[in-house]
C-alpha cells in the first residue's frame, strides 16, 4: 500500500496547471499541422495553465466550435446592488459578458481611418495584448506572430515598432507561414481569438462593442478584401464577421 508521505509527495502542487505539460503547447512553439484543429489546441494551450481554470476555455472552445447547434444563452445572474462580480472571472475581466445598456438594434457601422469611430475595432489600434506571459503593441502584433510556428519569426514579428511593421516582418517569411492557416481558415478562427483576448482585457473596448447591438460591423478597407470589403465594396469583410461573432458570444455567455 502507498504510504501517506508518497502520496502526498506526488499530489499536484497547489496552483500548478491541471494539464500534463505535453499538453500545453503554444502557437509560437508547437509542431503545428494542417490536421491540427485550433479548437483543440485552445483547449490544452497556456490560457489554463495562467489562470488555471476552464472559464475561459470554455468560451474559446464555444468560439471556435463548428457546430450548428451553440451553447444556449444562460440566465443572467441576479446580483444584489452595490455588489461588484469577483472570483476567478475578475482576473480575466469576463465576470459579465451581459450587456443589459443601450443597444443599436440595426444599420451598419463602418470602420477603418484612426481618428474616426470605432477605430478601436481595427487591428491597428493601439492597444496591448497579452497573450502567453507576453506583451503584443496591437493585436495586429499578435495575429501575425501567430502564423509561424517557429519562435525566433514570430518573436521578431511581436517586437516591430508598428503594427504595419508587424505585417511587413510577416510577409518577409510568408514561405514559412503555418500549414493550412489560410486553406482551412485558421487563420479566420485564429482572429476570432485575437479578438476575444483583445476585448475581454479591456473593459472599455468591451462595453463599445457590446454597445453597438446587432448592427452589422464592416472593416471599410479599400485595399484589403479578405478582411475589408476592398475598394469595391464587395469583399469578404472577415474582420467586421469575426466581430461580431465575438459579440454575440459575449452576449450570450453571460454565466460561466
Amino acid at each position: 500500500m502507498e504510504s501517506s508521505s508518497a502520496r502526498s509527495s506526488s499530489a499536484k502542487p497547489k496552483g500548478t496547471c491541471r494539464y500534463p505539460r505535453c499538453q500545453q503547447p503554444t502557437y509560437q512553439g508547437s509542431e503545428y499541422c494542417s490536421k491540427t484543429h485550433l479548437r483543440e489546441h485552445a483547449k490544452a494551450s497556456t490560457h489554463a495553465q495562467e489562470y488555471d481554470s476552464c472559464s475561459l476555455l470554455r468560451l474559446l472552445t464555444m468560439i471556435l466550435s463548428d457546430s450548428q447547434n451553440p451553447v444556449r444563452p444562460q440566465p443572467a445572474p441576479q446580483a444584489s446592488k452595490g455588489n461588484s462580480p469577483g472570483g476567478i472571472l475578475s482576473l480575466f475581466g469576463l465576470s459579465r459578458f451581459f450587456w443589459s445598456g443601450p443597444r443599436k438594434s440595426s444599420g451598419t457601422i463602418k470602420f477603418y481611418e484612426k481618428g474616426q469611430p470605432y477605430y478601436e475595432f481595427t487591428n491597428f489600434a493601439p492597444y496591448t495584448i497579452r497573450y502567453n506571459q507576453k506583451d503584443y503593441p496591437t493585436s495586429e502584433h499578435l495575429f501575425q506572430s501567430l502564423k509561424f510556428a517557429d519562435d525566433g519569426d514570430a518573436e521578431r514579428i511581436r517586437t516591430q515598432s508598428t503594427p504595419s511593421g508587424a505585417l511587413e516582418e510577416a510577409r518577409k517569411y510568408q514561405h514559412r507561414v503555418r500549414k493550412g492557416w489560410t486553406e482551412q481558415r485558421f487563420n479566420v478562427k485564429a482572429m476570432e481569438i485575437v479578438l476575444l483576448l483583445k476585448f475581454t482585457q479591456y473593459d472599455q473596448l468591451k462595453k463599445l462593442l457590446l454597445d453597438t447591438g446587432d448592427a452589422s460591423l464592416v472593416e471599410d478597407s479599400p485595399i484589403d478584401s479578405f478582411w475589408g470589403v476592398g475598394s469595391d465594396g464587395k469583399g469578404g469583410n472577415e474582420l467586421g464577421k469575426a466581430l461580431e461573432k465575438v459579440r454575440s458570444n459575449l452576449r450570450q455567455f453571460c454565466s460561466i
